[in-house]
């Protein structure tokens, strides 16, 4: 985390799809609370994979039991 010229702090991520996140705040605290607020918004979406994958373990669950 670093501060700015103009006296605001901000924090750099770099997210999976190698985009650049930036999150700005008046304070360090802020921040802070600015980022897990982030980290838990991401964290509750579910991402392709993971519902491709669930998907899968479904579909040969039934293909299982059909047999």
């Amino acid at each position: 985390m670093t501060r700015r010229s103009d006296g605001r702090w901000v924090e750099t991520l770099t997210l999976p799809d190698g985009k650049r996140k930036y999150i700005y705040g008046s304070s360090k605290s802020e921040v802070m609370k600015k980022l897990r607020a982030f980290e838990e918004d991401r964290c509750s979406v579910p991402t392709f994979k993971k519902v491709a994958d669930e998907w899968i373990t479904q579909i040969d669950s039934l293909k299982v039991h059909q047999q």
